[in-house]
């Protein structure tokens, strides 16, 4: 795996801060320009008007499915499996009643397959049975979860769940892990500063190669793949640039590199904790460490939008996700509750309350139309449209 590795070259040698005199400015300019965003006039043009219709109502609250144990990930398949990751270790995997919210979901099945607190957790594309978990022992684990999830055929004993494949090429913890859209590659963050991307050529998806490992000067924090092609996003910490790559059966290329900085300066103000596509895969969205969601354009990097209103600083870790119309994102915000907004308006339509500690988690279901949250007090919520809801 060594000779794969490759030093990611960056643009820059000693990266600049903001202080003293200019840090007034922007903080005046960053005022002005939320007083601006904060108008009811429709201030973007590359998706329509909110139509009102977005999860807006809390329909099932799961307080008892861990044990109190904090839900750092949480997954729900359309074929209503919900799938969490946790600390101490563990992994648990239940089936909702559909529709989700009709009735109590079944208890849930405990698995303990890592040595440390369980990052996340991803079912493949296209062979549902197959899930991925990634995990602060450095580790990530390939699982065949056929004896779960096939309810004909399957023995409905965790014990018979089949570990396909254990990737290690990390040094510390893997905080995130995707597959591609295709399911042919797979893509992991670490905080040892680096991304390893693996590819498959086994028809059934049972083994991965590593193909590249890139090195940077600081954490990766998080990866997303492109919702229709193997295009590859990274966001490091300390670094203003998304890195970008380009998976074929030709290899793997390095992509362009996006400025997170609106004017294209090279200074370093606030992190990229989170990144992920519109449903369209024309828009990269971005949440930061400092109150806000970037909006950006996914081939040029223009910015096109900023979304004010969460509460995250520098020891927080965001995650947001949108509505599978476009025309609305959630994030997550340090005060426990999840805060919509209308992308078109830039606008707050609704804060997401019920949580009594920190979110850790947020995804949305296209299949299923729900939301999922899921929290350090052990809690997973699911929300859904609800006409008479109050926002």
């Amino acid at each position: 795996a060594s000779s794969l590795k490759e030093e990611c070259p960056l643009s820059f040698d000693s990266v600049p801060r903001k202080t003293g005199a200019l840090d007034e400015i922007l903080d005046l300019y960053s005022e002005a320009e939320l007083t601006h965003l904060r108008a009811e006039e429709k201030v973007v043009d590359f998706v329509g008007d909110g139509d009102g219709v977005f999860a807006n109502q809390e329909c099932l609250s799961l307080e008892d499915w861990t044990g109190g144990c904090a839900v750092l990930c949480s997954r729900i398949t359309k074929q209503g499996w919900l799938l969490l990751s946790c600390a101490r270790k563990l992994q648990f995997f239940g089936k909702l009643k559909l529709p989700v919210g009709s009735s109590a979901a079944c208890i849930p099945s405990k698995m303990l397959r890592h040595g440390g607190g369980v990052l996340g957790v991803a079912q493949h594309p296209k062979r549902a049975n197959l899930v991925l978990s990634n995990s602060m022992d450095k580790t990530c684990r390939l699982m065949d979860m056929t004896a779960l999830f096939d309810e004909e055929n399957g023995s409905g004993e965790v014990s018979d769940v089949k570990d396909i494949q254990t990737l290690t090429d990390h040094s510390k913890y893997v905080v995130k892990a995707a597959f591609s859209p295709c399911g042919r590659w797979l893509a992991t963050a670490s905080y040892d500063h680096s991304v390893c991307i693996y590819g498959t050529k086994s028809a059934d998806f049972s083994y991965y190669e590593l193909r590249k490992q890139t090195s940077f000067r600081g954490s990766a924090e998080t990866l997303c793949w492109h919702p229709d092609r193997a295009h590859l996003v990274v966001a490091v910490r300390g670094d203003h640039m998304l890195h970008t790559f380009d998976c074929s059966d030709d290899g793997i290329s390095k992509g362009e590199e996006l400025n997170l900085n609106a004017m294209g300066d090279n200074y370093v103000s606030f992190t990229p904790l989170d990144v992920t596509f519109d449903p369209s895969g024309k828009v990269l969205s971005v949440a930061t460490d400092k109150d806000r969601v970037i909006l950006l354009h996914a081939e040029s990097g223009k910015q096109l939008a900023n979304l004010y209103g969460c509460n995250n600083d520098d020891y927080s870790q965001p995650r947001h996700c949108w509505h599978p119309s476009g025309k609305y994102v959630y994030c997550t915000s340090q005060d426990k509750c999840v805060v919509v907004w209308e992308v078109a308006r830039q606008r707050e339509v609704a804060r997401l309350t019920g949580h009594t500690g920190m979110l850790r988690d947020l995804s949305y279901s296209s299949d299923l139309d729900v939301l999922v949250s899921a929290s350090m007090d052990g809690v997973i919520k699911i929300w859904k449209h609800q006409a008479d809801a109050s926002s």
